[in-house]
């Protein structure tokens, strides 16, 4: 309602509120209208020229491209991120787009570069405090160790990443946890552990709080549904009725 009441508000308030809009409905899932708002931000502070806000809008532009499957942009959006975040010695800073391109040598097939710049996006967080961040870079670890086949890693990783998520209130990360978490329960053969934690998982969708992508989801569902179906469906129906905390209590066990 600001931005569209004071459109000639000086430009670099108009590109603060700007970033701030596009960073607050990002996590709604409107990743069409943060892109709006985030290209529009970039283009004011490129006119006031305040380079450290617009190595920040360039790691901010960069998440919806990728989401859309522009992964040839996002990573240049990323990649001219981090090389401005460096020249002006911001090094915490750097962990955002260096998380976007650890992301981006995964997909394209580089494991051992894209797990070595996930733990030094971990790294960096820590080093600065910012444990949100810390608990996607878990994640992230989590995922990665399950796809190469290594449970025991990809457990411990998960259960840090879900406890430090659910201390923070952190929706979309704790949906992640328990969809990693439900899936090496079920690729360990614990059908009713994995039945309920992905039960969780449909009760934090259900609530509209936060969803998982609907690729990753396509991914840990094929996983999932590997185990029988009626035990599955019985501890899934268990697992919606649990509270958040009842859940993560399970998955932390």
């Amino acid at each position: 309602e600001a931005l569209e009441a004071a459109p000639d508000a000086p430009a670099d308030l108009r590109a603060s509120g700007l970033m701030w809009a596009g960073s607050t409905v990002f996590f709604t899932g409107a990743y069409d209208q943060a892109k709006v708002y985030f290209e529009e931000a970039l283009d004011l502070f490129r006119q006031v020229g305040d380079r450290l806000n617009v190595a920040r809008m360039l790691d901010r532009l960069a998440a919806p491209y990728a989401l859309a499957g522009d992964h040839a942009k996002a990573r240049e959006l990323a990649d001219e991120s981090l090389a401005l975040l460096r020249e002006l010695g911001d090094g915490p800073g750097s962990l955002y787009p260096l998380s976007k391109i650890a992301a981006d040598e995964w997909r394209r097939g580089d494991r051992e570069l894209a797990v070595t710049m996930t733990e030094e996006t971990l790294e960096l967080a820590r080093e600065s405090g910012d444990s949100w961040w810390e608990a996607g870079a878990l994640g992230e670890l989590s995922d990665m160790a399950l796809q190469q086949g290594d449970l025991d890693r990809a457990g411990t990783f998960g259960r840090q990443c879900l406890s430090l998520a659910h201390e923070l209130g952190n929706t979309p990360t704790v949906v992640y946890a328990f969809a990693l978490l439900a899936v090496i329960a079920a690729v360990a053969g614990d059908t009713q552990r994995a039945g309920r934690l992905w039960g969780a998982v449909d009760a934090i969708g259900t609530s509209g709080e936060a969803q998982l992508h609907p690729e990753d989801r396509e991914r840990y569902e094929a996983a999932i549904h590997m185990v029988p179906d009626a035990e599955l469906e019985a501890a899934r129906e268990e697992g919606r009725a649990m509270t958040r905390d009842e859940a993560a209590e399970l998955a932390l066990a």
